[in-house]
């Protein structure tokens, strides 16, 4: 044995001690939310793009159900959360000031449209009739958004802030581009797609 070969006895004393936990190895004790597998080939082989939870699996919130806003903790019922929350972006990617909001919050570049949080992923998916509908891991997709009608801003429900498609980046493995909120889509330009 040279000596930079190490025994199977010695190798073993390398390893790492991992105490097993409830959520191992799944998620860090910290973590709240699973992880979700992405682009999960169904029964026939196909890649969906579907985001599946894995682990912890929460019950789906309804349409009419009351949630508190994540941002300004402002009840609102699901299917108008997105509209709320795009005012709270809006006001965070202008430098306005949003007195509802605490004073030590800070909303980042690349909220997510649903709960304004970061660090939710969410896909939009065209199916072979034309129409749209996202995926999301986040704990407030509304599902079953009607994709057509929220592009038009209208008295009731102004924000159009919707996941929508770089025009700019190839494709996913999946074939459907990489989807981005349309608030949030001139950051992702300047970063990635600014010529100097």
């Amino acid at each position: 044995m040279s000596s930079t070969q190490i025994s199977n006895n010695e190798t073993l004393e390398l390893l790492p001690l991992v105490t097993s936990s409830e959520t191992f190895p799944y998620r860090s004790d910290a973590s709240s939310a699973p992880p979700y597998l992405y682009n999960v080939p169904n029964s026939s082989g196909n890649a969906e793009s579907e985001a599946l939870p894995y682990g912890d699996v929460q019950t789906p919130i309804g349409r009419n159900d009351k949630i508190p806003c994540k941002l300004c903790n402002h009840d609102f019922i699901l299917a108008d959360m997105r509209n709320h929350v795009g005012k709270h972006i809006l006001r965070a990617h202008r430098g306005e000031p949003d007195s509802s909001l605490p004073a030590n919050l800070d909303i980042g570049i690349n909220p997510c449209g649903w709960c304004g949080l970061d660090g939710c992923r969410t896909q939009l998916n065209a199916t072979s009739q034309g129409t749209k509908r996202t995926t999301s891991n986040c704990t407030y997709h509304y599902a079953k958004m009607q994709y057509r009608a929220a592009e038009i801003s209208t008295p009731r429900k102004p924000c159009t802030n919707l996941p929508i498609h770089c025009p700019v980046c190839p494709s996913r493995l999946n074939g459907q581009p990489q989807t981005f909120w349309k608030y949030n889509l001139i950051h992702h330009m300047t970063e990635y797609h600014l010529l100097n």
